[in-house]
């Protein structure tokens, strides 16, 4: 359980320079409840006791929405950002590896997003579009960083520089991202 929750919560903490960026834009109102939650299953992870009993739920009503008023790009990564959390608690709670791998799919789907951004002049309905979206090195350094992570879980490395690896990688990440 223990691994499988680390692995979801290096790829959340890799997302989480992009939920702080979100916030700044748009004043979103829920950054230290989710900090919290992102730093409680660390302590989960750590073999400390953390309450993650609410952070689903926590997540669910945090979303950001399409459809509401002030929606920005950065709104699209946060979504990404707090689902991320979301799964990662739930592999904690459930050990259900499936949850830890879509606390994965969502790194892969802010890069996909923001490849999408850098790309615009690309016809997205195309199978052309998928390979170039796909091959586009933000989407590879993502795709790169999950598989990281996962060698480095089944390695054993220390949770602690873990963590320390996808902050590093999600601080220099999020910048070249639009």
């Amino acid at each position: 359980m223990r691994k499988k929750t680390a692995f979801a919560v290096a790829c959340a903490q890799r997302l989480w320079p992009l939920l702080e960026r979100c916030a700044e834009k748009s004043a979103h109102g829920e950054l230290d409840k989710l900090a919290s939650a992102l730093e409680a299953t660390w302590l989960a992870v750590a073999g400390e006791h953390a309450d993650l009993a609410s952070v689903p739920a926590l997540a669910d009503e945090v979303m950001p929405d399409e459809d509401d008023v002030g929606w920005t790009r950065e709104a699209g990564y946060a979504q990404n950002a707090i689902s991320s959390i979301g799964y990662a608690a739930s592999t904690w709670l459930t050990g259900d590896p499936q949850e830890a791998t879509w606390a994965a799919l969502q790194l892969y789907e802010a890069a996909d997003y923001a490849s999408q951004q850098l790309q615009q002049d690309i016809e997205l309905n195309s199978g052309e579009a998928e390979t170039a979206l796909r091959e586009h090195p933000v989407v590879q350094e993502a795709l790169e960083s999950i598989a990281l992570d996962l060698r480095a879980v089944e390695s054993g490395l220390d949770w602690q520089q873990l963590r320390a690896s996808a902050q590093r990688f999600g601080d220099a990440w999020s910048k070249r991202l639009p």
